[in-house]
């Protein structure tokens, strides 16, 4: 119930240096204040209660079965802190129902923990791709700066996409002159089958 930074609050608000604690430490600190009244108990036992005040309000006056019933709907929501408290802070809770709320609560822990420990490979499963990734990127990037120091044609802008029809675009010589087109000559017509010619040089139109 107790965050890594709820933990830091409190112990700096009960006059405790925390510059050189880790964060394991806090807890050791506060746990091992709990088992008296004290500063630091105090405010852990304000701080839990209204958290579970909800909680408290709901199980009063239920018997033990109803008790169980929310206790296995909470469960499954994995958000068990503040009920936990209820049920250790009601007077009339069984024996039974601490000790299968003990065992549950054990068990849950060590589920979370495996769980964490799978995503934990997992992250470093992709971390590790990822790392990879990137070296290769940066490979591939260091040889496209050497090709284009080197002068590569394919490196050099502005880049020669289409180049000119009349001569290959990886030499570096001046394009050959294209070849002159042909001077129209005089018009000459074929007469049609007899009919006058018209002679030639003149115009179709002054037969």
């Amino acid at each position: 119930m107790l965050s890594v930074e709820k933990h830091k609050n409190i112990l700096i608000k009960c006059g405790y240096d925390i510059k050189r604690l880790k964060p394991y430490e806090y807890h050791q600190v506060i746990m091992s204040k709990l088992t008296e009244e004290n500063n630091v108990s105090v405010k852990v036992n304000h701080f839990i209660r209204s958290q579970a005040r909800s909680h408290m309000v709901q199980i009063a006056g239920l018997d033990d079965a109803a008790v169980r019933v929310i206790w296995k709907k909470q469960l499954e929501s994995g958000d068990i802190g503040p009920l936990v408290y209820a049920f250790v802070s009601r007077e009339d809770t069984g024996i039974e129902l601490l000790t299968d709320v003990h065992g549950e609560v054990h068990m849950l822990a060590h589920a979370n923990m495996t769980g964490i420990f799978d995503m934990r490979q997992k992250l470093l499963a992709v971390e590790g791709t990822l790392g990879g990734v990137k070296k290769k990127l940066a490979r591939k990037t260091e040889a496209f700066k050497r090709l284009g120091q080197a002068g590569s044609p394919f490196l050099t802008w502005p880049l020669q996409i289409f180049p000119p029809w009349n001569r290959p675009w990886w030499t570096g010589s001046a394009p050959r002159p294209c070849p002159p087109a042909p001077k129209p000559g005089p018009a000459r017509m074929k007469a049609a089958p007899g009919s006058r010619s018209a002679p030639e040089g003149s115009s179709w139109w002054a037969a």
